[in-house]
């Protein structure tokens, strides 16, 4: 086996490593936070969460699971970006109503406010 189970090289940008459950990206010093946000009402689930996060508050957001319905969405997003960057886009996410829990967080960074 390789790739996500940490016996052989990583697949694609992210490595997952089995003894050691923090996210780390190859090349970047920046935050990187997994948060898992799920709608709780169908107009929730048209509304351009992803967009915001990039256009106001200037992180990249890496879609790692989703689903979404026309009453429904679920999605597992990165959001990588300076600290501070990513504790407003959060904090943003948990002024919208939108169920939001941090799943991982990178190494070396202060995410007490996330």
């Amino acid at each position: 086996m390789s790739g996500s189970d940490g016996a052989g090289p990583p697949i694609g940008p992210w490595h997952h490593c089995s003894r050691d459950p923090i996210l780390h990206r190859p090349g970047t010093s920046m935050p990187v936070v997994t948060v898992k946000i799920q709608t709780r009402t169908s107009d929730q689930v048209r509304q351009p969460i992803i967009y915001r996060l990039g256009k106001d508050y200037n992180v990249v957001t890496y879609i790692r699971r989703a689903q979404v319905t026309d009453d429904y969405g679920y999605m597992e997003l990165d959001i990588e970006g300076s600290l501070e960057e990513v504790q407003r886009a959060i904090s943003w996410l948990h002024t919208t109503g939108l169920h939001v829990e941090a799943l991982q967080r990178s190494v070396g960074t202060d995410t007490r406010n996330l």
